[in-house]
């Protein structure tokens, strides 16, 4: 890790590396299948003026309740190919694709204080995510939780000693930063996808983290101005989740899916990490190798390593 700290590429050299890897990853054709029934699904919700509440594609399943949690994504795909064609599409997964390299080089940077090593570290969670960058509704999740995880760190890293201060803890100690942007994305991410769940968990998670950290000492605990309003910024977005046309279903839905052993079994995103199924897929392996190195970064980094990470 050293050797990427000390040895710092120019910055013509990271910024072609991590463009080269968006290309790589983000400008690809299209392979998913599922991208032609979301494609129907808005262009039936664009014509008709509403989202269907039962399913009216299904022979066997037709008529049943349907939790439609994707439907703004499927509105906003369906304009793009009608206006624009395909290509609009594999631009749209492109322009995510660079958003979520932008949010994780910048958290990387952050943490590390080292464009190097924000450099290596997208390159590999890029790659271990390669096989995920689809043009499906979840990318937009991945988005959102990159963003999420970068506000937070912000947020939280705003309260480390002068001695190893970033530049963005220059700031005063009770700033709040921009923390309220993330219920209202939250608002669109539950309209966009299912996944939008995880975002009131990783805040949630990291407020409590911060507030034991509070009560039981640690490294820099937060001010108590800091956890108020991240207790709030929490208690808001749980409530802007439910700002959806199936509400506090939308949470049920995504619940349910734990009982539906089909899915369980042969849906690649719910299937275990370490599924045998998942030994010879590159991106697979360097997904596991990343979750070994954190678990290794933490046992060595343990004096520094904040309960909210």
């Amino acid at each position: 890790m050293r050797y990427f700290i000390e040895n710092s590429p120019r910055t013509i050299f990271w910024a072609l590396a991590l463009a080269g890897t968006c290309l790589a990853i983000g400008a690809t054709t299209i392979t998913d299948f599922d991208l032609w029934w979301h494609l129907k699904t808005g262009e039936i919700i664009w014509l008709w003026r509403q989202i269907p509440k039962f399913d009216i594609f299904s022979y066997t399943a037709g008529g049943n309740a349907w939790v439609n949690h994707e439907w703004l994504f499927q509105i906003i795909s369906w304009l793009l190919y009608s206006k624009i064609g395909v290509n609009a599409l594999v631009c749209l997964k492109l322009s995510l694709t660079i958003l979520l390299t932008i949010c994780l080089f910048k958290t990387f940077d952050l943490l590390a204080n080292s464009k190097s090593a924000a450099l290596w570290g997208c390159v590999i969670v890029l790659y271990g995510s390669a096989d995920r960058i689809l043009e499906r509704p979840h990318l937009f999740s991945m988005v959102f939780i990159a963003f999420y995880c970068l506000s937070l760190h912000r947020f939280g890293n705003c309260v480390t000693t002068q001695k190893d201060c970033h530049p963005c803890e220059s700031r005063d100690p009770n700033d709040n930063g921009n923390l309220w942007i993330l219920p209202i994305i939250q608002v669109v991410w539950s309209n966009i996808h299912g996944g939008a769940i995880f975002g009131c968990e990783l805040i949630i998670a990291f407020t409590i983290g911060e507030t034991i950290q509070y009560f039981f000492a640690g490294p820099t605990p937060l001010s108590k101005n800091k956890l108020h309003h991240l207790w709030t910024i929490s208690a808001a977005s749980v409530l802007a989740l439910c700002i959806n046309p199936s509400g506090i279903d939308i949470l049920l839905f995504s619940a349910s899916h734990l009982k539906m052993q089909a899915i369980l079994e042969h849906t690649q995103e719910w299937l275990p990490v370490l599924d045998p199924r998942f030994d010879g897929i590159v991106p697979q392996i360097i997904f596991r190798i990343i979750l070994v190195a954190t678990l290794i970064s933490y046992l060595v980094n343990r004096k520094n390593v904040r309960l909210s990470h």
